[in-house]
């Protein structure tokens, strides 16, 4: 049986909104809304020339931090993330005999990057991510379509990996998900290995696209450079009998 594999970001999720929303909130907003004054531990509201000052230094730290729109597909030309280095010696008891230097951990932008999204945040990421109108009922109806023609099998797929899998399956469940089968793999590549036929907006799934397979593209600012077999703007577009009849015909 074909199986036909649909990337649940930016397809049914929208990661990207969601990612961006909660950059914001830790990088550059205070979501306070008052203030606390310290001597009677009471709130207070900021006065105008406060809310003034703090919303200069919001769009400051905007266009310090974040480099719109997103229009590639690594998140380092967008967001910024700095390297950082962490002393070892601040966590070991200054009674240590074994006599060992700890050397200083480095942390690369790319590795606080996947910290911020796998560590301290996933479920706000992907859990809390909203979904794209109506297109989880496309995904269920386009599984009963290859189930009721025998035709072929829908996969759910991600490369997203750590807590992101347990905060996807709380999408899933929020979004009343019906597919059966999910997959989590180590690169869009590895997509092409159990699918004939994938829906996608990654640009490296149309660029490493094996022949005789077919691809699907969902448009989006990261891949309008990338060329596809066919190309929607929702994958709403694609839930009806006659458009798989008619791709799996191709490909005959």
């Amino acid at each position: 049986m074909k199986k036909v594999g649909i990337n649940i970001d930016g397809v049914v999720r929208d990661f990207y909104s969601q990612f961006d929303k909660q950059y914001r909130k830790v990088f550059v907003h205070n979501p306070a809304l008052v203030a606390t004054n310290e001597e009677t531990h009471t709130f207070r509201e900021y006065t105008e020339e406060e809310e003034k000052s703090m919303d200069e230094k919001i769009r400051d730290k905007e266009r310090e931090l974040i480099t719109l729109p997103v229009n590639s597909f690594e998140l380092l030309n967008h967001y910024k993330f700095n390297s950082q280095t962490i002393e070892m010696s601040k966590f070991i008891e200054m009674d240590n005999k074994d006599g060992i230097n700890y050397a200083p951990i480095e942390y690369s932008p790319k590795q606080n990057l996947e910290k911020f999204m796998y560590e301290d945040y996933p479920f706000q990421i992907f859990g809390m991510a909203d979904e794209y109108p109506g297109t989880m009922d496309a995904v269920n109806k386009i599984q009963s379509i290859g189930i009721q023609n025998n035709s072929f099998e829908v996969i759910l797929l991600s490369t997203h990996k750590g807590k992101a899998v347990s905060a996807t399956y709380s999408f899933l469940g929020k979004a009343n998900c019906r597919i059966k089968n999910i997959k989590f793999l180590g690169s869009d590549v590895e997509k092409w290995d159990m699918c004939d036929v994938i829906i996608d907006i990654m640009p490296e799934t149309f660029q490493t696209k094996p022949k005789g397979k077919t691809s699907i593209k969902i448009n989006h600012l990261i891949n309008q450079w990338d060329s596809a077999d066919y190309s929607f703007d929702s994958i709403k577009g694609l839930a009806n009998e006659n458009f798989f009849n008619r791709v799996f015909s191709d490909n005959v």
